[in-house]
């Protein structure tokens, strides 16, 4: 019987095996690496959001009668925002969403590339003229079955230099003491 013997693997090849081998580890641990820094990142950014939605209606005959959509946002995050774009829009109509052209928008009171620091907040001012009373426009609206719908979008870019934006659309009805959210119309990333 004859035993077959082994051949001795020649030193080159272990060499390319060997290099071969540590490419790959290197490759799965940066990948790693970067899912453990992008998991950490979520953890570090700042949020920013809509925190409280008001509605104000006109109060005195003597002023002009103007309908008030005032949005407070703040970063909820734990690291600064630069807000590259904050608008906010009132309107008045029928249906359950409003007018979504969101670039026709007026600019609100936050200065363009405001810095909000986390647990910062500050307030987006949107108002439209009505001509009426408060009793005549919350009767009006009644009787029309018509609802208050303030609505927005803020864009920020996080520390990491990653762009986020927010929408947020709440409706206001003469039956509600507060404006509800809208059931579409609400993103974040």
């Amino acid at each position: 019987m004859r035993w077959k013997t082994m051949r001795r693997p020649d030193p080159s090849d272990l060499a390319i095996w060997g290099f071969a081998v540590a490419a790959l580890v290197a490759v799965i641990y940066f990948l790693q690496w970067r899912s453990m820094e992008n998991t950490m990142r979520i953890d570090q950014r700042a949020w920013v959001m809509e925190s409280e939605v008001n509605v104000y209606f006109p109060i005195a005959n003597d002023r002009p009668q103007l309908i008030g959509c005032n949005t407070t946002i703040h970063n909820a995050g734990k690291t600064p925002a630069r807000i590259e774009l904050a608008r906010s829009g009132c309107e008045i109509g029928i249906g359950p969403l409003p007018n979504f052209s969101l670039l026709d928008l007026p600019e609100s009171t936050v200065t363009s590339k405001a810095v909000i620091p986390p647990g910062g907040t500050d307030i987006l001012i949107r108002q439209i003229p009505v001509g009426m009373s408060s009793e005549e426009f919350i009767s009006t609206i009644k009787k029309l079955n018509k609802t208050v719908k303030a609505f927005g979008r803020i864009k920020y870019v996080d520390m990491f230099g990653e762009h986020h934006f927010t929408d947020f659309c709440y409706i206001y009805t003469p039956y509600k003491e507060k404006p509800e959210a809208c059931n579409q119309g609400n993103n974040f990333n």
